[in-house]
């Protein structure tokens, strides 16, 4: 099968005529200006409105300063004991925990050979030492629950003697 277009004559003779759009005057004179200068005017208003964009963060540092500070002691500890109520979990409040990651991790993969089972087909068997690591957490972050299972494998795997 060919996936190749058709020829068109009439599209051909269309493309054949179509040529690039002339290059308007000015806009040669500030190539030629931005060459002979090494930049450019739009790097100079880039450069022209990057200069005052460190002051946001420390605008913005300074604001919540103030706040602290301007902040009654009260409205302070209120603030930092809910935080603390809120992140330890009491007999009472059941935590609830949320799959995160599960990981297979095979530590060692050992060949013991070919054995042959009641005279039948040939097995290579390859014993492997795996273990899996389960991880689960709130979804806050402040509870994190890990444990690791080792476990062991053995494989037959039918093996071809020629």
């Amino acid at each position: 099968m060919n996936n190749e277009p058709q020829f068109d004559p009439t599209l051909e003779s269309e493309l054949r005529q179509t040529r690039p759009a002339k290059i308007d005057q000015s806009l040669l004179e500030r190539i030629g200006h931005a060459v002979s200068t090494g930049k450019t005017n739009q790097q100079e208003s880039i450069i022209r409105s990057n200069r005052w964009l460190w002051l946001i963060p420390c605008t913005a540092t300074a604001v919540i300063a103030l706040a602290l500070v301007l902040a009654s002691p009260q409205e302070t500890e209120k603030i930092i004991t809910s935080e603390k109520v809120a992140a330890k979990p009491t007999e009472e409040q059941p935590i609830e925990l949320f799959p995160i990651r599960k990981n297979n991790k095979v530590v060692e993969a050992v060949n013991e050979g070919i054995i042959q089972i009641n005279g039948k087909r040939p097995y290579r068997s390859v014993r492997m030492q795996v273990i899996d690591s389960y991880e689960w957490g709130q979804p806050n972050g402040a509870t994190r629950v890990q444990y690791q299972i080792p476990r062991e494998e053995r494989f037959l795997v039918p093996a071809e003697i020629y």
